[in-house]
């Protein structure tokens, strides 16, 4: 029972707080829920509360409408150091319980626009959609729900083709949710052929439309496109209209900082071609915050003055969480894209996180740098390169003689339900552009098919263009089981320093299977294991290798361990 013992709220949030920590660490996530939740509730600033309460929603389901749950979920969307991704199917699952949202659960039954059209009244709805909950999440969550996105597209076609100037008005608030949504799903909500001509009417005539249809308009093209969009920013700022501000930021101002990051980064030779290209194109994935209280509660910072190198690093987000680990870290940050990386600038230009060093290149241009790292952290970046091993031995080449590195290495057969759909695309036709990514995901949330495959349904790339390009349309992938990583590794003077290849009940299957290899690293002995429970390796496979001609100890560096 959560009873805390002292009546002032100030230690009465403390106490609450080891009560939620003792009950989670004993598997009890439901009560360890209400203790954090009371006491995120006492202090609304908190962030280890918000962070505890995550864990236990991610641990738990919305049993149904709980209004303090609701407000706690508020107080996480409005927090910019909270990643939204992490409470977005929570944020889904309280607005289906929400009884103020029942009458939208309509829509979303519908079966075609004829039919949602005929259900849909906008003078009744209008207050629902405004709900500030709903467009809060609107704004910064995936909403992975098929139904749920379908009718966003309905309501998206009927403002732009039906509604009058009244009813648009009165959802304003809604309307440039709605355009942000779009946005920072690269414009992936599907629409038809009508549609699309009305859409180049209003781009064509954009001066002359009113800001409201302007704002319709940024559901379909983003703003920076339009030279005269500068006009409904100055229109926000001087009629104090926050939504409307808010989106003009993300769709104008937030692109053409991009491209005045641009100049900030380092180039290669090869790559100062990029610096010229006008179009702004879509940087994947978008991220909130740096998320300091994740690491707050979890790791001492290392105050070595390291020399750090993150290849493959996209736009950034796990290199600026761990930038504020190592505050007297010197980072390079690499990457072959230039949109990527002037968003990460761009990002780590507010932060103010000075020490990370943006370079534009290939890992193929990085062993002439003179430069080496003590820490390379390659992450997922093998999972695409053509030559996996030539890309392993040029990051040893760029190591110090004590220096390790760090990668992830995908599970082949993890990659079952992607595949599948891979082929069917081939088979039909489908192309990496519009049109056919979204008659690709029409058949993945339609077709009836082994429910095996339907799985990819969670994951977040399907709701997003470039994501759903660099997932179904990949140029090249790799995927590997333990067999497969010794053939891998064969013959490149490596050592491993550290394994981590799978869940705990496999870590104990190989404690006693193999009790004389206590470090658990050896691959051959993982080998037998994963050819009996193959299924447990789902995860992937996370190694830090050395050279070990040059790195003499058996286990990882010091600092290492609190990385």
């Amino acid at each position: 029972m959560i009873n805390p013992t002292h009546s002032n709220a100030a230690s009465s949030h403390q106490v609450l707080a080891k009560q939620g920590a003792d009950f989670f660490n004993a598997g009890e996530y439901a009560k360890a829920h209400r203790a954090y939740l009371e006491a995120l509730l006492l202090v609304p600033d908190e962030k280890r509360y918000k962070f505890a309460l995550i864990k236990c929603w991610q641990m738990l389901k919305i049993q149904g409408h709980n209004p303090r749950v609701k407000h706690a979920l508020m107080l996480c969307l409005t927090d910019e150091d909270i990643p939204p991704q992490s409470i977005a199917d929570t944020w889904l699952q309280a607005l289906f319980f929400d009884p103020d949202m029942a009458d939208f659960q309509t829509f979303t039954q519908c079966e075609n626009y004829a039919a949602f059209k005929t259900a849909f009244q906008p003078g009744q709805y209008a207050e629902l959609l405004n709900m500030p909950y709903f467009i809060l999440g609107l704004r910064k969550c995936v909403v992975k729900h098929f139904r749920l996105e379908r009718a966003l597209s309905w309501l998206r076609r009927y403002y732009l083709q039906e509604a009058d100037k009244e009813h648009k008005q009165a959802v304003r608030p809604f309307l440039c949710a709605l355009a942000s949504y779009a946005f920072l799903g690269d414009y992936i909500l599907p629409y038809d052929e009508s549609e699309s001509a009305d859409v180049g009417k209003y781009a064509t005539d954009f001066a002359r439309l009113s800001s409201i249809d302007q704002i319709i308009l940024a559901s379909y093209k983003p703003l920076y496109q339009f030279s005269e969009a500068t006009d409904l920013f100055d229109k926000a700022v001087q009629q104090q209209l926050e939504d409307v501000l808010a989106l003009t930021m993300l769709q104008i101002d937030e692109p053409l900082e991009e491209l005045e990051a641009r100049q900030q980064v380092e180039l290669v030779p090869h790559k100062a071609d990029q610096l010229t290209p006008e179009a702004i194109l879509m940087p994947y994935p978008r991220w909130s915050g740096a998320h300091a209280g994740r690491f707050a509660q979890r790791r001492r910072k290392i105050d070595q003055p390291l020399e750090v190198l993150f290849i493959g690093c996209g736009t950034a987000q796990h290199v600026t969480m761990a930038a504020q680990h190592m505050p007297k870290a010197h980072i390079d940050a690499v990457d072959s894209s230039l949109t990527d990386l002037a968003y990460a600038q761009r990002r780590v230009n507010e932060l103010n996180i000075p020490h990370i060093n943006f370079i534009c290149a290939d890992l193929a241009d990085l062993p002439g740098r003179k430069r080496r790292y003590d820490l390379i952290n390659g992450d997922h970046y093998l999972q695409t390169v053509k030559d996996p091993r030539e890309a392993i031995t040029q990051m040893a080449a760029c190591l110090k003689p004590e220096g390790v590195m760090r990668f992830n290495l995908l599970n082949s057969l993890s990659r079952i339900n992607i595949n599948y759909w891979r082929t069917h695309a081939q088979s039909q036709g489908y192309t990496d552009d519009f049109d056919g990514i979204n008659l690709l995901r029409h058949d993945i949330f339609t077709l009836d098919v082994d429910p095996q495959y339907k799985r990819i349904v969670i994951r977040p790339e399907l709701y997003n263009y470039v994501g759903c390009k660099n997932l179904f349309f990949p140029s090249h992938e790799n995927a590997y089981s333990c067999g497969d990583i010794i053939v891998l590794l064969e013959g490149l003077g490596l050592k491993i320093l550290s394994l981590d290849l799978a869940n705990p009940a496999m870590q104990a299957v190989y404690k006693q299977r193999f009790p004389e290899d206590f470090t658990m690293r050896k691959l051959s002995n993982w080998q037998k294991i994963e050819q009996e429970f193959p299924g447990q390796f789902l995860n992937g496979y996370q190694l830090v290798l050395a050279r070990s001609d040059t790195y003499h100890a058996d286990d990882l560096p010091a600092w290492y361990h609190a990385s």
